[in-house]
């Protein structure tokens, strides 16, 4: 059995449309979720960018291959009910999964819908302490590097992560109260040059997001070491030096104001992970 093409698409870029060309011919259709299903989800109601779902699917019969091309409302979703689903790794569709595909096969897939790290000048800090290259500390990063994908923010996606002695606590950047804030309200970082002012963010960074998880669950920091795929932003390394991290191993990024400083003078070693 063929699956079906099950999307959210607010607008129709160059990720789409790779999206789309993948799998125009391996499914037995697309459907394009309506706006009864889009406004479940209260942040979508004023999504700044959207096209209305009836828009998206003129345009797609005229530009895709699809068998077939249908929007997808409340009333027919009982249609794809115990069906084989292909979907976006994406808050709303795994939302909707859950409440009406409970009975279906689905698998989300990874795709870059909202960002593109292209867009982002990445470099290794020349202040640290040493290099790692250890098993135990390239693995956590990956674990890191993992998590990073969950979010959805524009311009940067960063993981982090603090072994405990049974478990990890991870966190990723993520938009408050949803990952579709943005879209709903705009971004704030849309009008700043990458790589500047990054403590002007309508994001949580991931650094904050694990230290306030860490506060919320009583789970203390003093002495632990903190993975972090993109290095700390200042504002983030007096978080980090204050919680009482003593070391911080990161995977990339640039150093920016007075990171290093702060975090040098808590004592807390400095670690690039190849």
């Amino acid at each position: 059995m063929k699956p079906y093409l099950v999307l959210y698409v607010p607008v129709i870029h160059d990720g789409y449309r790779q999206l789309f060309r993948t799998y125009e011919k391996k499914v037995a259709g697309l459907y394009i979720l309506g706006a009864s299903l889009i406004h479940e989800h209260k942040y979508l109601v004023r999504e700044i960018r959207a096209l209305p779902p009836n828009d998206v699917c003129a345009i797609l019969r005229a530009t895709t291959r699809f068998p077939f091309i249908k929007m997808l409302g409340r009333r027919h979703i009982h249609a794809l009910r115990d069906t084989y689903i292909i979907t976006a790794d994406e808050q709303i569709t795994h939302r909707i999964a859950k409440q009406y595909f409970r009975r279906s096969r689905v698998r989300y897939v990874k795709s870059f819908l909202r960002w593109d790290e292209g867009s982002i000048d990445t470099k290794v800090p020349t202040k640290y302490d040493r290099t790692s290259r250890a098993k135990n500390d390239r693995l956590l990063m990956q674990m890191a590097r993992r998590e990073a994908e969950k979010s959805s923010d524009w311009w940067r996606h960063v993981g982090a992560i603090v072994p405990l002695r049974s478990n990890l606590l991870v966190a990723h950047n993520e938009h408050v109260p949803s990952e579709y804030a943005q879209y709903a309200h705009g971004d704030i970082r849309d009008f700043i040059p990458a790589g500047t002012k990054s403590d002007v963010c309508s994001a949580i960074h991931a650094e904050k997001n694990l230290v306030a998880q860490a506060a919320r669950d009583g789970i203390g920091l003093l002495g632990r070491s903190l993975y972090v795929t993109t290095f700390p932003c200042s504002d983030c390394a007096r978080v980090i030096a204050y919680a009482g991290i003593k070391q911080c191993f990161f995977g990339g990024g640039h150093a920016s104001f007075d990171g290093v400083g702060v975090l040098k003078a808590y004592g807390v070693e400095l670690i690039f992970v190849k």
